[in-house]
Formats: C-alpha cells, sequence, structure tokens
C-alpha cells in the first residue's frame, strides 16, 4: 500500500501480500488505523517515518504473520537535518512476526555539525496496551549515533530511540527472543531514557528485558512483573541503577529458581534486606521475589519435540492478579473473588497514580499490565 499523505482514517480493512503492509511518512495532520488486520507483508506490517506527536495512531490491529516487523517507526538524522517520529501504538494484537515492535533513531554528523546545531533523530512514541506474544523479539528499540566531533564547537550528534518513549501496560509474554530489548551504539550522545512502566512479561525465551548499559537520567523500569522468562532484567554491562525499583522479578530461570533475575547488576538488587506493608521481603530499591500469582500463566509446548524449537507453540495466559476482594475475569466479563491476593496488588510505586483502578485501590497502584487500568484487581 502507497505512503499516506492526508488526514485518513484506516478501519475494518486487510493489508496484505505487500513488500511492506502500511507506509506513514510525513504524516500531516493524522492518520489513524484502527480495527485491522495486517498481516503476510514480506517486510513491515506498518512502517512509520518522519511524523510529529498526535500525527500517526495505530489502534486495536491485529498485526500478525509479516516477515519483519509487526509495526516498525524510524526517525533519522545527518549533518543537515533532523527526524522525529512519534506514534501513539495501542491496544493491538501483535504476533508471529521477527519482531513485533521496533522503535528505531540513527543520527550521523557526516562531516560534522553545522555552526552550532547538530541535528538529532529522536523516537519517542507511547506505546501501550498491546498484546506482544509469538514474535521473535517482543518490543525492541535501538539508537546509534556516530561521526566525527566537529572540531570548531566540540559537539557530536545525538540520536535516541525510545528517548522520550513510554512503555507501558503491555503484556509481553511467549516470544522466542527477549520480550523488550532497549539498545544503543555509536561514540557519544545521551543513554536511554526509556520509560518501562507497568507491564507483564513472562515466557519469554530471552531476557523479559534487556537493556544497555548507556542510560540516562529519565530511564526507569517500574511496577513491571517479569516472571519465568529465561532470564529476568539483563544489563549488557555494570552501570548504576538509579531508577529501576517496585517490581517483581521472579523465577527466571530454566532451572524455575531465582539464579538468573537481575544480570549485571549491584549485588543489592535481589538481596532481601527490608519488607513492604504486606510483610513480604523486598531489595533496598523495593523490588519482590515472589509469585505474582496470576489467574493462569501461559505455557510452551514442544509440540512432541523436544529437539526442535521450531514447531513449538504458546498458549496463552490470563495475567490478572488473584484477588480475595475482585479479579476481572474478560472471558464472562465480570468480577469474581478468589481465595487468595496476589502480592502485586497495591505494590507499585507510591508516587504513581492509581489511575483507573476501580475502587477499593488501596491508593497506591498495582504491579504489572494491568496496574493502574480500569481491569486491575481490587484491593483486600
Amino acid at each position: 500500500m502507497g505512503s499516506a499523505q492526508q488526514d485518513s482514517t484506516l478501519s475494518q480493512v486487510i493489508i496484505a501480500f505487500a513488500e511492506t503492509g502500511l507506509t506513514i511518512d510525513g504524516a500531516q495532520p493524522r492518520i489513524r488505523v484502527a480495527n485491522s488486520e495486517i498481516t503476510q507483508n514480506r517486510l513491515s506490517g506498518v512502517a512509520i517515518g518522519e511524523a510529529p506527536p498526535g500525527s500517526v495512531e495505530i489502534v486495536e490491529n491485529r498485526i500478525h504473520h509479516n516477515g519483519a516487523n509487526g509495526i516498525s517507526a524510524s526517525a533519522s538524522a545527518d549533518a543537515w537535518s533532523g527526524g522525529h517520529v512519534a506514534p501513539l501504538i495501542r491496544a493491538n494484537d501483535i504476533y508471529r512476526n521477527a519482531v513485533g515492535i521496533y522503535l528505531e533513531a540513527v543520527s550521523s554528523s557526516g562531516s560534522g555539525c553545522l555552526g552550532v546545531f547538530c541535528p538529532s533523530a529522536t523516537t519517542s512514541g507511547d506505546v501501550g496496551s498491546n498484546h506482544i506474544h509469538l514474535n521473535g523479539w517482543g518490543i525492541s528499540t535501538y539508537s546509534e549515533r556516530y561521526g566525527p566531533v566537529d572540531t570548531w564547537v566540540g559537539r557530536l550528534p545525538t540520536a535516541g530511540a525510545g528517548l522520550g518513549s513510554l512503555i507501558h501496560n503491555n503484556i509481553v509474554v511467549g516470544n522466542f527472543g527477549p520480550g523488550i530489548s532497549l539498545a544503543t551504539a555509536g561514540d557519544g550522545g545521551p543513554g536511554l531514557s526509556a520509560k518501562v512502566i507497568n507491564n507483564t512479561l513472562a515466557g519469554n525465551r530471552g531476557a523479559g528485558i534487556w537493556h544497555s548499559p548507556d542510560v540516562s537520567e529519565g530511564f526507569a523500569i517500574q511496577n513491571n512483573i517479569v516472571y519465568k522468562n529465561l532470564k529476568g532484567i539483563v544489563s549488557d554491562g555494570a552501570f548504576d541503577p538509579a531508577k529501576i525499583s517496585n517490581c517483581v522479578i521472579s523465577y527466571n530461570d530454566n532451572a524455575d529458581n531465582n539464579k538468573n533475575d537481575w544480570v549485571n547488576y549491584p549485588a543489592t538488587y535481589g538481596k532481601r534486606n527490608t519488607k513492604n506493608a504486606q510483610g513480604l521481603p523486598l531489595d533496598a530499591a523495593m523490588n519482590l521475589s515472589w509469585d505474582p500469582l496470576f489467574y493462569k500463566i501461559g505455557s510452551w509446548n514442544t509440540n512432541g519435540t523436544s529437539k526442535d524449537p521450531n514447531d513449538d507453540f504458546w498458549t496463552n495466559g490470563d495475567y490478572h492478579l488473584k484477588s480475595h476482594t475482585g479479579r476481572w475475569d474478560p472471558a464472562n466479563n465480570r468480577w469474581v473473588k478468589d481465595t487468595m491476593t496476589s502480592v502485586c496488588v497495591d505494590a507499585g510505586d507510591p508516587k504513581t497514580p492509581v489511575g483507573d483502578e476501580p475502587e477499593p485501590n488501596g491508593g497506591r497502584i498495582d504491579m504489572g499490565a494491568y496496574g493502574g487500568t480500569a481491569q486491575s484487581s481490587k484491593s483486600p
């Protein structure tokens, strides 16, 4: 399908069997793609280029079986001009792509910056409430900046995929690689400042969250549940984890223990030395190591060929948290009561607003993908 060049809405259409299903570049003032099926395209299902905030919305679609990315958003800059892409990617079902969602920013100065201005490429999307499963990788961001220092102004170009991006309330489960990957490369510029908030990551055959150690002030990983992935949260090198807190990180190891919950993190992470209001042991950053008590966790089936992962399949679960007082049952569209309550209820960062959580909500947000939403489990 061709490039979209004017304000338009695509709804209830099928986009299939193309090189790239839908290309959006320079969208002015807005394009909205909703309630559609985007499948079996050779490269990406949706490819987004330059697009200012508010101009691109990809919502409530089924995006699957595309050869490269389900959705990609890419900004670039050189010595002459900068680039910015900021899509809204919300409530999509994304599966069986090489990468579910791919955000990229690449910046190069060429022979140096122009005068005192170094153009920047940034990708700052809002990626929320998506169900991302059975892809090669779940969500991947990549930023690269390269080129010589300008001998006059002494500056490098800057770029960042995820700089300002909010990745929140997603269910990222049963992917063949990492659930979320946040990578940087190059010779200078800012580090990662993505905010990864209130996601559920489970059953991924790579790390739940993998990231480069090059992080900046805005970087945050908070209120997530990272459970039974191959590894938990992995840094690609030692760093100072200033804003990583209030998560449940547990049983991220094939041996079903907590050996690989934190990789290249300080020894204090995962070391229980305090307690929360429920009397459960926490580390110094308020992270729990505990069973989150989902109603039903998804699972892998080897299809009878344990040595061949290519034909394995994933059975989805229900990641609402158990609660004595009330858990939303989406299958029957009603509230039900459980015999126990998850430790993740009312266990998020106390500075995070409770949002749309129903009463009683304890005045504190739940962990995981439903925290802060109308389907959050009720407080005991």
